[in-house]
């Protein structure tokens, strides 16, 4: 499943739309009663990851708030965590060079303060900024580092999440043997911590990859399944993910009107929540299938859906600052190497 879905393990999202209410409705009543401007900073930060994915405006809202909040009072470590918070907004909006910029200023704070937890989980962020952009092996370089730090401090759903991203890498690499074996352990990891979406998604990436397999049967059955899950934790961007698995599966096996069913299911909902890459994902598998039965005035309009999506997600100026940031990126560690060697000598 594409990683979208997955900086968002990270945060603690409850598993049925009737605890997310009565969850949201209870910070905010907290929210009212605290005095103390570091409570209510945690407090915000506590609040917008509720909303992050699903209704991604509040949250952007949310986090500017305690992003000015924790300036005012100069608490550092939550400007880390705000930063993530919107930089990952960002990210789900297809503003790459914006995201991964943000994403290494709140990294550098988050490492001089020494928080372990919110270095790890920039580090995912990071990770899944890399993904978007393609280069998966520079992905797992920082989904590993993330996943190194949350098991020193036994964190149990971000080890979830860290491993079940390696497993999506994999999946993307078409190294389905590593695929399986991340995915499965992360399932496990899942079920041991009894989080609904976490299993929702784990099943959703193993469909992938029998898909890949040629295990037809066993992806469709493991779709549905994923289905159920994300319909209770009430996550549009999983299922909008899980549709689209389904149609380029009913396509595969030859039923087409299912196919076409659930490739526009996916697509409505890609628009309704303005989510970019979803949007360029759906239209562009409507384009080919509308291209093979050749209809062309159906494949040019989802056409023109795609090449817009995608020149807002991959314009050039947009990957030559994200080229800057890497190499700065890249600079900045050496530098830190180099700086320990020198101490070491």
């Amino acid at each position: 499943m594409r990683r979208i879905i997955k900086i968002f393990l990270l945060l603690l999202l409850p598993s049925f739309c009737k605890a997310q209410s009565n969850t949201t409705d209870s910070l905010k009543w907290l929210l009212q009663i605290e005095k103390q401007d570091t409570g209510r900073v945690m407090l915000l930060i506590q609040l917008n990851t509720f909303y992050t994915y699903y209704r991604l405006d509040t949250t952007l809202l949310l986090a500017q708030q305690g992003l000015l909040l924790v300036k005012k009072i100069g608490f550092t470590k939550g400007k880390a965590k705000n930063l993530n918070t919107i930089a990952n907004v960002f990210s789900t909006t297809g503003n790459y060079p914006k995201a991964l910029q943000l994403h290494l200023e709140a990294l550098k704070i988050a490492e001089v303060t020494g928080d372990k937890k919110t270095i790890a989980s920039v580090l995912t962020s990071i990770a899944t900024d890399y993904s978007y952009l393609g280069d998966e092996y520079q992905s797992i370089n920082y989904q590993l580092k993330s996943l190194a730090i949350f098991k020193t401090i036994n964190a149990q759903l971000g080890i979830t999440t860290s491993t079940l991203n390696l497993g999506d890498s994999y999946e993307k690499l078409s190294m389905l043997d590593s695929a399986v074996i991340y995915t499965g352990r992360a399932y496990d990891l899942a079920v041991q911590i009894n989080n609904v979406l976490n299993k929702g998604i784990t099943l959703n990436n193993l469909e992938n990859i029998y898909s890949k397999m040629g295990q037809n049967i066993v992806a469709m059955s493991k779709y549905r399944l994923s289905i159920l899950f994300f319909l209770q934790s009430n996550m549009i961007q999983c299922l909008n993910e899980a549709y689209l698995g389904m149609a380029k599966l009913f396509q595969k096996v030859g039923v087409l009107d299912s196919s076409l069913y659930y490739a526009k299911l996916s697509l409505a909902m890609a628009q309704k929540t303005g989510f970019t890459r979803s949007i360029m994902n759906a239209s562009n598998f409507l384009t080919n299938y509308y291209s093979a039965v050749h209809n062309v005035d159906c494949a040019f309009v989802y056409q023109s859906a795609s090449i817009a999506a995608k020149d807002s997600l991959f314009s050039q100026e947009k990957l030559r600052v994200i080229q800057y940031l890497s190499f700065d990126e890249t600079m900045c560690q050496q530098q830190i190497k180099n700086a320990k060697d020198e101490a070491q000598t």
